[in-house]
């Protein structure tokens, strides 16, 4: 029975509701899918990796990996990026791949005090159904289960490819003379093609998401196991139909940073279908470590669930790693535009433990 109404959501999900992207809860984790603006934001090139494992304890559990690497390339004015993405819905029934490609164009304001990053993720996105793993009503008898053919008519691909695009802006800024504390906000919009995602040939759209988020970073000199960073963030998501159906995230929260190790915790609430409820509370924890020349960093991360769910799903699982290689560029001689560039570019990695942020 499990399985005939998660077969039934996934239909609605895929013809009907149009879908909704994944949201991560340490959303700062991979940073082109939470804007696209911020490929190239630090000098050298940045490797990130997330998963996002939900519900476990559920048979039809919901599942979010991507990869993405980004760079900083003074000679194109801003920075480029490279991503791929899977979400798995219902024990494999459907997915959703997505393949892009990034570029941003940063603005350096004066005395390096800060900058202003636009940019754009364009790519190719496919969503496939197993309709093998699908049980209709006409599949079951009342005493022995599932024992007959269906006779419901299938489309005859299950298998749909589009074109998306998203665009996002990015600004930081240092607010003390030392440069050590500095506020970072963005905003961004996903699926502005809105493009036709259902297998049953209608006219069901991915909504747009938008996003906006802001970080403050505040640091001082390690004393013991007092941290020498703490970094308050908020971020705010929208993504559904102008008929109400959709669905709001709000995340507020903290992490801290002391000499390797870095944690933090997120309080995460979500609004669907215009009823607000609480949802979960997310804790991470992580350590980082260099290599040469570059900076690794490895977090995990539990989300309990609050909300009135009426069984136990065993809350969500996440897990991050980035990589910095600090003395990455990809055209080694640099332009009279580049040369400048690099000179005029704040440095704001070399803020006390951000790298690992």
């Amino acid at each position: 029975m499990r399985r005939l109404i998660v077969a039934i959501l996934i239909l609605i999900g895929s013809g009907i509701a149009s879908g909704q992207d994944p949201v991560y809860s340490h959303f700062w984790g991979d940073r082109l899918y939470l804007n696209p603006a911020m490929a190239g934001s630090e000098r050298g090139m940045n490797v990130s990796a997330a998963a996002r494992y939900q519900w476990p304890k559920i048979t039809s559990e919901f599942a979010a990996y991507g990869i993405s690497v980004s760079a900083f390339e003074p000679n194109i004015g801003g920075g480029w990026g490279l991503s791929a993405m899977q979400h798995v819905e219902g024990e494999g029934f459907q997915k959703t791949s997505e393949y892009s490609f990034t570029y941003s164009y940063r603005l350096y304001g004066p005395r390096k005090r800060g900058d202003l990053a636009f940019g754009v993720r364009t790519g190719y996105m496919q969503r496939s159904i197993d309709f093998n793993k699908l049980i209709f009503s006409d599949q079951l008898d009342p005493v022995n289960g599932v024992i007959y053919t269906t006779q419901a008519e299938l489309p005859p691909s299950d298998v749909v490819h589009v074109f998306n695009a998203n665009a996002g802006i990015d600004f930081r800024y240092f607010i003390t003379k030392s440069k050590r504390s500095f506020i970072n906000l963005g905003f961004s919009c996903n699926n502005i093609t809105r493009p036709r995602f259902s297998l049953m040939y209608l006219d069901s759209r991915l909504p747009a998401r938008y996003t906006a988020y802001g970080t403050l970073v505040i640091t001082g000199k390690p004393s013991g196991f007092f941290p020498h960073l703490i970094k308050p963030m908020f971020l705010v998501s929208r993504q559904g139909n102008l008929d109400g159906s959709d669905l709001s995230i709000t995340m507020l929260g903290v992490q801290t940073s002391s000499d390797h190790v870095f944690g933090g915790v997120i309080y995460r609430s979500a609004e669907v279908y215009k009823l607000p409820r609480r949802d979960a509370l997310f804790v991470n924890a992580g350590f980082y470590w260099r290599t040469n020349e570059a900076v690794h960093s490895f977090s995990y991360g539990y989300e309990y669930n609050i909300s009135n769910l009426a069984i136990n799903t065993g809350g969500s699982h996440e897990i991050t790693y980035n990589m910095d290689l600090e003395g990455f560029m990809l055209f080694r001689k640099l332009s009279s535009m580049g040369r400048k560039r690099v000179k005029h570019c704040p440095d704001f990695k070399a803020v006390g433990g951000l790298k690992a942020l």
